[in-house]
This record gives structure tokens, sequence and C-alpha cells, in this order.
């Protein structure tokens, strides 16, 4: 499936939380992503998932379906009760 993000949202997201777009979109192909469910979030349905990323830190993503492709919306680091949820595999 292809994966993509607007690049004003990723530069902005990059000035926020400090990841690039392109270093998370390993998450999608970690077999241990933690999926959070779904939220409503600006009108809009988005999704929230925890994992691995491109170099190896704990990083939550929101992102939603674009007919047949991804976007990534949003991504940061884990906190500290994420990270312990990835790891422990709990759900909240």
């Amino acid at each position: 499936m292809k994966i993509t993000w607007d690049k004003k949202t990723a530069a902005i997201n990059f000035q926020t939380y400090g990841l690039h777009f392109s270093d998370v979109v390993a998450i999608f192909y970690d077999s241990n992503t933690l999926e959070l469910g779904e939220t409503l979030i600006e009108g809009g349905r988005k999704y929230i998932a925890i994992g691995i990323d491109q170099l190896f830190r704990t990083s939550v993503i929101a992102y939603d379906f674009h007919d047949s492709h991804i976007k990534i919306m949003s991504a940061r680091l884990a906190t500290p009760s994420e990270k312990y949820m990835y790891e422990t595999r709990i759900r909240f």
C-alpha cells in the first residue's frame, strides 16, 4: 500500500516533534505495531498506532486512509506510558 503525507504538514511536524514522516513509515511494517483504534480529529476519522520507527524509537503516528493509500497526519515520540503499553502489549 502506498504511504503519503503533505510536505507542509511534515515540516510542521518536524519543527514540533523532531520526527520525519519518512522515518516513521517503518511503523507500518513493524509486526508488533499496536493499533489503538480510531478517533475523530478535526471532523475526520483518524487512526492511531504505536510502533518502532526506522531509527528504532518507539513512536506514535496518526494517519488516515485516502482512497487506496495511507496518509500520515502526525508523528511523535511515545510517552513513557505509551512505550510501556507497546512493550507489554497492554491496551488503554
